[in-house]
């Protein structure tokens, strides 16, 4: 059936065969058919559409826009029919009702005989031909071999949701009442208080025998949350009706399953709607990311605590931080051990907790008294009772400063 096909549609094939995505294929078949595509999930999730720019009102409003009510998503008894014929017919379906102005052709996507998504073309821009029909068949069996390699879902409804928080993941600007009515469509309802959790195994031998995948879906079962996978790390979003300041103990339950799977989390700040879900879900990232370089102990990682540290990894692709550092602190470094800086960590922690000697003897596992005769020390060689706030605030920036730099080897000036 070749004859269909002239020499540049068969270089086009050739291209979509060989596409990287979705979109790149969508982009591909507007040059092919001279129409647009779009590619959804079963629920109506759109994937991919054309980019061309496509001056209808209709299109603008439902691809573009993402006008779409609810009646347009449900799947009404005639949609239903469409996708029965498309499945036993294995060739696209045309349509031509009132939901749309324009002439529609309908391809059932599948696996293994189960459907797993949709791929329709648009009569747009020319009228839809028999060699529409032949190269929306051919477009469509090289989409249905990507489905495995995507990160989108397809096995059934409740993957809908995924979907739509993958295009929010991946930066999809939609306005907060778009994303509110898309997630109403999908029958998928958070609190307004939203937390979003990138998620690290800690020694993968303590989860021998289980699976993340296991974990996942055990997340995703809690009311109002979602876990999926994201850049191939576990990510988990969590919605309830409080604000949490401490995880360890506020939320016993999540605290002691992350902890009977080795499971450390960083955590983005609090927010209240999902068209946030990429900027908070940076922020998580960048927690995990600097809590291991920094060799945190605690098992969640907020990005409040954490936000000094990635201004410093930023400062540092420019100037190096310690150029800041206050004098009396560069001063203790001078005297201090060389390996494993005894007084500038004891210090650190003994101003980051209020001048407390025992919670810094705790945290350190050391004798009180050793706590004691190391700030006694740092006091005489940086001449400070450290009862001024405003050169304490300075001191602990200092500190962490050193610290990060200390960790990650940023900002460090190399030697001449």
């Amino acid at each position: 059936m070749m004859e269909f096909c002239s020499d540049s549609q068969l270089k086009l094939l050739c291209q979509i065969s060989n596409a990287s995505s979705f979109q790149e294929i969508a982009d591909l078949c507007f040059t092919l058919m001279g129409n647009p595509i779009f590619i959804s999930d079963m629920s109506r999730t759109i994937l991919a559409y054309s980019s061309e720019d496509i001056q209808d009102e209709d299109w603008q409003r439902t691809m573009v826009h993402g006008d779409l009510e609810r009646t347009s998503y449900k799947q009404s008894d005639e949609r239903n029919m469409v996708h029965v014929r498309s499945v036993q017919k294995r060739m696209p379906v045309l349509v031509e009702d009132g939901e749309m102005p324009y002439p529609r052709l309908v391809k059932v996507l599948l696996e293994e005989d189960q459907p797993i998504g949709i791929v329709v073309l648009a009569g747009i821009l020319t009228p839809i031909t028999d060699n529409h029909h032949y190269l929306l068949e051919l477009v469509s069996s090289f989409i249905a071999s990507r489905t495995s390699k995507e990160r989108f879902r397809f096995t059934n409804s409740r993957r809908s949701v995924d979907n739509f928080l993958l295009k929010l993941l991946d930066g999809a600007v939609m306005t907060a009442e778009y994303v509110r009515k898309r997630l109403d469509i999908l029958e998928w309802h958070c609190h307004e208080n939203l937390y979003v959790m990138v998620l690290y195994v800690e020694d993968e031998r303590n989860v021998s025998g289980k699976s993340i995948g296991k974990l996942v879906e055990m997340l995703s079962e809690i009311p109002h949350c979602r876990a999926l996978y994201y850049n191939t790390a576990p990510l988990f979003i969590y919605s309830g009706k409080e604000r949490i300041t401490d995880w360890e103990r506020e939320d016993t339950k999540l605290s002691k399953m992350f902890k009977e799977w080795g499971i450390k989390a960083g955590v983005s700040r609090c927010f209240s709607g999902l068209e946030q879900l990429r900027e908070h879900h940076l922020q998580a990232e960048k927690s995990i990311w600097l809590a291991c370089r920094l060799e945190r102990r605690e098992r969640f990682f907020t990005y409040d605590s954490l936000s000094v540290f990635h201004m410093l990894e930023v400062l540092s692709h420019y100037l190096p931080p310690r150029m800041f550092c206050h004098k009396k602190i560069l001063d203790l470094e001078t005297v201090d051990h060389p390996e494993n800086t005894p007084l500038l960590i004891t210090l650190q922690v003994y101003l980051e907790n209020t001048k407390s000697l025992s919670k810094t003897a705790d945290i350190l596992y050391l004798h009180r008294n050793t706590v004691l005769y190391r700030i006694k020390k740092c006091k005489e060689v940086m001449d400070s009772d450290f009862e001024d706030n405003n050169e304490v605030f300075s001191f602990i920036l200092s500190l962490r400063i050193l610290e990060f730099e200390r960790k990650t080897g940023a900002g460090k000036i190399p030697e001449s």
